[in-house]
């Protein structure tokens, strides 16, 4: 008898756990379309979302266009508590 360590393989060879295949295809079937239609949608959505970061750019650069937008701009009053 020998001694295996972990699962058996599956019928596709895999030890116990699912393929991205079949992670597609029952995607594909929860949404209604064809596996290659299901990665086409994922593909342009995960291009959607790199166009989006470029666009925004680095952390640092978001800073540095605040910086200044919290002055105000109001002139200034010398004696701030109200004449009586």
């Amino acid at each position: 008898m020998a001694n295996s360590v972990g699962p058996t393989p599956s019928k596709n060879g895999s030890r116990g756990r699912r393929s991205g295949h079949e992670d597609l295809k029952r995607l594909a079937a929860a949404s209604h379309r064809s596996v290659s239609g299901t990665v086409l949608a994922a593909l342009e959505e995960y291009l959607a979302k790199q166009r989006k970061v470029e666009q925004a750019g680095s952390p640092a650069q978001a800073l540095l266009a605040l910086a200044g937008s919290w002055e105000d701009t109001r002139s200034r009053r010398t004696n701030s508590a109200p004449k009586r």
